[in-house]
């Protein structure tokens, strides 16, 4: 397995947050036909191939990653989508 791990920080409140990380995994759920769950602080996920999640702390997120064997080469790619998209994807989800 092979990991991404990034942190991202952000002046939205914790509810705020929270509302448009659901919205982005009710989203992304339909999209990528994975599930998710809350526990806590912590937005978990999985679909075939990844899994990861989401911990809400005050003034950032942190995500971690984790790509199976068939991703392990797409890494590089897919953490720079990441990290190019995360620093805007919470401003443009409204709820």
């Amino acid at each position: 397995m092979s990991t991404i791990h990034i942190k991202q920080h952000h002046d939205l409140s914790h509810d705020e947050t929270k509302k448009r990380l659901d919205n982005l995994a009710e989203y992304l759920e339909g999209r990528y036909e994975g599930t998710y769950s809350w526990h806590g602080n912590s937005l978990r996920f999985q679909r075939s191939g990844v899994s990861g999640s989401i911990e809400l702390g005050t003034g950032y997120i942190e995500l971690r990653v984790k790509l199976g064997l068939l991703l392990m080469p797409k890494k590089s790619a897919i953490e720079t989508l990441i990290r190019r998209h995360m620093p805007t994807a919470l401003e443009k989800l409204t709820g």
